[in-house]
């Protein structure tokens, strides 16, 4: 139910309210380790909703993506 989406050099997930973000951030970071790259834990941002995401990072792709 985790959507996922790449640009660039940022990655984008979507996390249905409830989920353990963290654990996400976690496991993909990991994995990022394992090919010799590396997540900077002081870029990594949560937003409660779309709107919020799409006003902050002002990339208007986000409104052609399916928030549920």
């Amino acid at each position: 139910s985790i959507k996922y989406l790449r640009y660039a050099d940022d990655q984008v997930f979507f996390i249905p309210k409830g989920k353990n973000y963290k654990g996400v951030v976690k496991a993909a970071s990991n994995e990022l380790y394992k090919i010799g790259l590396n997540v900077n834990q002081k870029k990594v941002y949560m937003w409660d909703n779309i709107s919020d995401l799409s006003l902050n990072r002002a990339q208007e792709i986000f409104n052609l993506l399916d928030p549920e």
